[in-house]
């Protein structure tokens, strides 16, 4: 029987972090971050990874809409 996650675990991936991904069928993907032996890997199926690309790209609207921000702060703001 399997849980809805398997693993607890932390991990930070930077922005030069190589990341490869292998498609396991019509069903599941394998990810890797870095380069083994030091590597983090995990499976994802579909719908969940459908789950993560819809958050990801909220995440990533989320920190442009910062970044802007951000930089329109540094650039009016007086010195």
């Amino acid at each position: 029987m399997y849980a809805n996650l398997s693993t607890n675990t932390w991990v930070t991936i930077r922005d030069d972090c190589p990341i490869t991904c292998d498609v396991n069928g019509s069903g599941e993907a394998d990810f890797t971050c870095g380069t083994p032996p030091d590597c983090f890997e995990f499976t994802i199926e579909a719908e969940a990874l459908r789950q993560f690309a819809a958050l990801a790209s909220e995440a990533l609207s989320d920190m442009d809409a910062r970044f802007a921000q951000e930089e329109a702060e540094r650039t009016h703001c007086p010195q």
